[in-house]
């Protein structure tokens, strides 16, 4: 992909696995589209309320109730639906998402965070959301706060805002993921990315088609760059499901021989 050095974008992989073709992909990849739909604002926080209540019990890590992306992280990583669309700001992860259980032709979504990140910030201010300019810096106190007040509260406002906890668990980390939160949960992903304007412009989201006949010789690539559930997943269960690579399925020229 011809990437610009000056632009800083994040990417997203989402297979085709509908019959609706390649512009459906994206929300394979989404996973909270297909939930929060019928999610109101107040739900979201609740699951929030429900998850600082119970933490403690089973023994996880308890973020400060101020980290909210921290929370929704968390939350998210043990299979809860939230409005955080998972990215990687690495071209190479997104392909191996793309491609890992991909049926057909698939698709890595290329989105210039800066530009989601002002356009939201825009969109925030021309609804009356205060404090906002905030999300320009992670790393201020309060990042995590001003997202809750800008997201969580009325009115609800059409955008979609990379964002990332200032504390980064494991799997994050090795994956260089970032989320992409959207600001209202009535609308689906793509809806609220389209609120924005120019969306439709390359410099802001680019869409890479990869031939389903490129996966098996693409994902024995990544796997020898050391991109497979081995690394990205680590313990026994991405070890194992990395072992796929070696199956014959992969290599059918050695699997079917004369001699067999």
């Amino acid at each position: 992909m011809p990437r610009r050095e000056d632009q800083q974008r994040a990417h997203v992989a989402g297979p085709d696995r509908t019959e609706g073709g390649e512009d459906r992909a994206l929300l394979a990849g989404a996973r909270a589209s297909r939930h929060e739909r019928r999610r109101p604002c107040g739900q979201q926080k609740r699951e929030i309320g429900r998850g600082r209540r119970n933490a403690p019990s089973i023994g996880l890590h308890v973020p400060a109730d101020e980290s909210i992306v921290e929370w929704l992280s968390l939350l998210q990583h043990h299979g809860a639906p939230t409005r955080c669309v998972d990215f990687t700001y690495s071209i190479y992860v997104a392909a191996y998402y793309a491609l890992d259980h991909a049926a057909g032709d698939c698709i890595v979504w290329a989105l210039n965070a800066n530009w989601a990140v002002n356009s939201s910030i825009r969109a925030l201010k021309s609804a009356g959301k205060t404090n906002v300019d905030v999300l320009l810096n992670p790393a201020l106190g309060g990042y995590e706060q001003a997202i809750f007040t800008a997201l969580f509260n009325s009115p609800a406002v059409s955008c979609a805002l990379p964002a990332n906890p200032f504390r980064v668990n494991e799997r994050s980390r090795i994956q260089k993921g970032v989320f992409v939160v959207t600001g209202n949960l009535v609308a689906g992903f793509m809806e609220n990315l389209q609120a924005m304007p120019n969306w439709e412009s390359e410099d802001h989201l680019l869409r890479i088609i990869i031939p389903v006949g490129l996966r098996r010789h693409a994902l024995e690539k990544l796997f020898y760059m050391n991109i497979s559930r081995t690394s990205l997943f680590p313990g026994l269960d991405g070890y194992a499901q990395s072992l796929g690579v070696y199956h014959p399925f992969m290599n059918p020229e050695t699997w079917w021989s004369s001699d067999t």
